[in-house]
């Protein structure tokens, strides 16, 4: 759907007007923009609040017509057009015919039992789940797939019981998205090339090795590094970092950010920070003798970290050094 939305893009130049000249009508036009719009800022065709499927409000018709402004477009059109129109699976959730989830993959169906208790085993061989997703086939064991570059045959991590009688292999692979987290990793080592700091090398070296072998423990270790970094021209934050669409909590999106300081701005909020006292001092609940006027409720003052990176539509996640 990504590929069908860029396509469409690159056809028109990105001057949507042009598919009027084909016949697309302007109220077909904007409820194709609005789905476009919701699919990029969700990562997907499932809200990112809510976690239900959202379907274009346009007629399979009308996409056909727009798919044909491109031979590349209608490729991809025929691709996606059964999953993107049908109204099951309808939400995120384990696998099953009116749920669905991208971390367990080629999985019709499995319990929160079964998913459960390959978290605790993998938390007694210390392996993170956040970097991970799960399959399971019929008649054949769980498998772990561990996001990494280097990849290798399944091995064997141990078994977790069904039931009272039955009991179930689980192996592990690392490799998943293999060819992704090798480019990120050798463009890393071009970037730690031009690190700063030490705690900029420490981090990007970390990082590096994470992404390399699937090592969680080495991702937490490298924001150790990157929390100590104070007021860095070129920000960055990147990684298997939100849980929240895994039904179990534990298995993460990637997310990748870059940001540059803009020296304008920041002298901004460093004044604001300045004034920061007497502005609290006239919030509703400010108390004349409490806090120095501030009331219960407030801080001393304001305390904006210098890591601080401001995500649209993401909780964030801290490290503490």
């Amino acid at each position: 759907m990504f590929d069908l939305i860029i396509e469409l893009y690159k056809a028109c130049d990105g001057r949507w007007n042009q598919f009027r000249e084909i016949g697309i009508e302007q109220r077909d036009l904007d409820h194709w923009l609005e789905f476009a719009g919701m699919f990029l800022s969700s990562l997907g065709n499932y809200f990112s609040y809510g976690n239900r499927k959202v379907i274009p409000n346009l007629s399979e018709e009308v996409l056909c017509q727009m798919a044909s402004i491109s031979p590349e477009a209608i490729a991809k059109f025929e691709e996606v057009l059964d999953l993107m129109m049908a109204p099951q699976p309808s939400r995120f959730g384990y696998p099953s015919k009116i749920s669905q989830c991208g971390f367990y993959p080629e999985t019709k169906d499995i319990t929160k039992a079964e998913v459960e208790a390959i978290t605790k085993l993998m938390e007694t061989k210390e392996i993170s789940p956040e970097n991970t997703r799960l399959r399971k086939l019929e008649h054949s064991p769980f498998e772990i797939l561990q996001a990494s570059a280097e990849k290798d045959i399944p091995r064997y991590l141990g078994e977790i019981n069904i039931d009272e009688q039955r009991t179930a292999k689980v192996l592990l692979s690392r490799g998943d998205h293999n060819s992704e987290m090798k480019k990120i990793y050798t463009e890393l080592s071009e970037v730690r090339k031009y690190a700063d700091t030490e705690e900029q090398k420490s981090a990007l070296s970390q990082l590096i090795e994470s992404f390399r072998t699937g090592n969680y423990g080495r991702f937490n270790s490298a924001h150790k590094a990157w929390v100590r970094d104070k007021s860095p021209k070129i920000e960055h934050c990147m990684g298997f970092l939100f849980e929240y669409r895994d039904q179990n909590g534990a298995r993460a999106d990637w997310l990748a950010v870059a940001g540059i300081a803009n020296p304008q701005d920041t002298s901004k909020m460093k004044r604001v920070i300045e004034k920061s006292a007497e502005i609290i001092c006239t919030l509703p609940w400010a108390v004349p003798g409490e806090n120095n006027c501030k009331g219960l409720f407030e801080p001393y003052g304001a305390d904006v970290p210098d890591f601080a990176i401001i995500h649209g539509h993401y909780t964030t996640k801290k490290f503490k050094a």
